[in-house]
């Protein structure tokens, strides 16, 4: 095993303490990581995000919302994912903006599927996909707007007296 993997292992190990001890800072040292090989960097921010994800709390939440940014995008779409896991309204516009300017498939579905989950109020932004050629697009947009219209009946129904 050569030195970047033995340092990539290590890594992993240690997130997977953090994970179970719910350290975060430790895993948002690794989200930001300094391992010396690129694709141990990028593996380790991806496992970072999932485990922050995972774990939840303002320090994942604003490590997660920083990766949104990362050139990857294998590392920004598992942030996205974390984010909708842990419903984190704080991201809402980072996440509409987000989906506004994707142009990647994938990037969208997973997008639009945060949107139906963190900002359901704003599931106006899933409209423009739900006649999208792709179909796995025009579902997780119909998805965001069915989950509009339930959460306000919802409101509606515990409004009356």
């Amino acid at each position: 095993m050569n030195r970047d993997n033995s340092a990539f292992v290590e890594a992993v190990s240690e997130m997977r303490c953090a994970m179970k001890s719910r350290d975060t800072d430790t895993l948002v040292r690794y989200a930001s990581s300094e391992l010396e090989d690129d694709a141990a960097r990028l593996a380790a921010r991806a496992i970072a995000a999932r485990y922050l994800g995972k774990i939840g709390g303002e320090s994942a939440i604003q490590a997660l919302i920083h990766l949104l940014d990362d050139p990857n995008l294998d590392v920004r779409l598992t942030a996205v994912r974390s984010l909708s896991r842990l419903r984190a309204r704080l991201a809402g516009d980072l996440i509409l903006a987000r989906l506004r300017a994707a142009t990647d498939p994938a990037e969208q579905y997973w997008l639009l599927r945060a949107v139906a989950r963190v900002v359901p109020d704003e599931a106006s932004a899933a409209e423009p996909f739900i006649d999208h050629e792709n179909r796995r697009l025009r579902s997780a947009a119909r998805r965001a707007v069915r989950r509009r219209r339930w959460l306000r009946r919802r409101r509606h129904v515990e409004k009356r007296p």
